[in-house]
C-alpha cells in the first residue's frame, strides 16, 4: 500500500511533490491520498489532483481519499462542496465516490455551507461576494458522451460553457476589479475563457476535461488578490501535439536554445521549448488549410493575461511554463526559467491568474 499526504496549503507545488514521489505499482494496490490537514486549496492544484487521480484508476489502483477534516478544516470542506469536487471526482473516477471515501466521509458534501453563499446576488456586491455566490464558478466538466457512450471532450459544451461563463461571471469580475471599461471587459473576459477551453478541445485522445475559477487572496494585510482561472485536461501533451511542427519551424531553431533530444537529462528543456513555441502567433499542429485561424489560442491566452499583469503557468511532460510578458518574436528563453516536475505522460493543466484590486 503506498500512502501520500497533503499539508496545509494545497498548492501546485505539492501536487507535483506528490506525483513525483509515487511509483509504479501492480494492479489493485492501495493508493490513500489524505488530504486531513488540508486549510487552504488552489484550483489548479486541485484540478491536477484529478488528472492523477484519473491515471491512478485507469492503471487499475484501489484508490482510498481522506478529505480535509469536517470540523476543524470547515473552510476548506466548504470549498470542496462549493466548487462541487464531489461531482468533478465522480468524472474523475467513474464510480461512486463512497467507493473511495472512507465510511466516516460517506456524507461530508451533506453539510450546510458556512463560508460562502449559496444563491446569486447583485453584483453591485462586488466582485469577492460574485467569487462567492457564483454557482458558474465550480468544477465544470467539459465532456459529452458520444453515440457509442465514449467521453469525448465536446466543442458544443465548451461554447455553452464559455458564453456563459464570460458574461455572467467573469466580466463582472475582471470590470469592477481592474477599473477597465465593459467592452474591454467583455473581449478580454469572452476571448480569455474561450480560448483557455478550445485549447483542450484541440488536445486528442482528451476523455476528462476541467474549469475552474476561484479568488486567491492576497497575505492579510494586503488588499486585493488574485482570479484564478484553471483548466485541465487527460488528452495529449500540448508538447506532442506540437512537436512535428516544431521540428520544422525555422522561427524554433532560430529563437529557441537547442536542446539534444536524446539526452534524457534534458527531456523538460525540450518539452517547455515545445510549449514556448506553441504560445507563439500562428504555431499549430494543423496545416494552414485545415484551419485558416490556427495557433492563436495560447498566443492570445498569453498576450490577454500579461495586458492586465497577470501569469499563465502551462504544465505538460515534465515541464511547467510561467509567461508574465507577451511573446517576443525573438525569445531565447521563457519568461521565467522552465521547471522540471514530475513527468506525466498525459494531461495539460493551464491556470492563469489575474491581479485584482480590490
Amino acid at each position: 500500500m503506498s500512502s501520500y499526504s497533503l499539508t496545509k496549503s494545497l498548492s501546485l507545488n505539492q501536487v507535483e511533490a506528490l506525483i513525483g514521489d509515487s511509483t509504479p505499482s501492480a494492479d489493485g494496490e492501495r493508493v490513500t491520498i489524505d488530504m486531513t490537514d488540508v486549510e487552504w486549496i488552489d484550483v489548479g492544484a486541485l484540478l491536477l489532483l484529478l488528472v492523477w487521480i484519473r491515471m491512478l484508476k485507469n492503471e487499475r489502483r484501489d484508490i482510498n481519499l481522506r478529505l480535509p477534516n469536517f470540523n476543524s478544516q470547515r473552510k476548506a470542506r466548504d470549498f470542496l462542496k462549493k466548487w462541487n469536487f464531489e461531482r468533478a471526482l465522480q468524472e474523475a473516477l467513474k464510480t461512486d465516490i463512497a467507493n473511495v471515501l472512507e465510511p466516516d466521509q460517506i456524507s461530508y458534501f451533506e453539510a450546510p455551507l458556512e463560508f460562502y453563499t449559496d444563491s446569486k446576488i447583485s453584483e453591485e456586491y462586488g466582485p469577492l461576494k460574485i467569487l462567492k455566490s457564483r454557482n458558474l464558478l465550480e468544477i465544470v466538466p467539459l465532456t459529452s458522451l458520444s453515440d457509442d457512450g465514449n467521453e469525448f471532450v465536446s466543442k458544443e459544451k465548451i461554447n455553452q460553457i464559455a458564453d456563459s461563463l464570460a458574461l455572467e461571471s467573469v466580466v463582472p469580475i475582471i470590470q469592477s476589479s481592474i477599473q477597465c471599461s465593459r467592452e474591454w471587459a467583455e473581449r478580454f473576459g469572452s476571448v480569455l475563457i474561450y480560448q483557455a477551453l478550445l485549447n483542450t478541445f484541440e488536445h486528442p485522445n482528451a476523455n476528462m476535461g476541467f474549469l475552474s475559477i476561484a479568488k486567491k487572496p492576497n497575505p492579510p494585510g494586503i488588499a486585493g488578490g488574485r482570479l484564478v482561472i484553471a483548466v485541465a485536461d487527460n488528452g495529449e501533451t500540448i508538447s506532442s501535439t506540437i512537436a512535428d511542427a516544431y521540428s520544422i519551424d525555422e522561427r524554433a531553431r532560430t529563437h529557441l536554445q537547442k536542446i539534444d533530444s536524446k539526452d534524457d537529462s534534458d527531456s523538460y528543456k525540450l518539452h517547455s521549448n515545445r510549449v514556448v513555441y506553441a504560445t507563439w502567433k500562428e504555431t499549430s499542429r494543423k496545416p494552414p488549410e485545415e484551419n485558416p485561424q490556427r495557433g492563436m489560442g495560447l498566443f492570445y491566452l498569453r498576450n490577454l493575461t500579461s495586458e492586465v499583469g497577470g501569469e499563465v503557468i502551462i504544465r505538460c511532460e515534465n515541464s511547467s511554463v510561467k509567461f508574465r510578458s507577451k511573446h517576443n518574436p525573438i525569445e531565447g528563453k521563457p519568461d521565467n526559467s522552465p521547471r522540471q516536475v514530475p513527468h506525466l505522460s498525459r494531461g495539460n493543466i493551464i491556470r492563469i491568474s489575474i491581479p485584482l484590486c480590490h
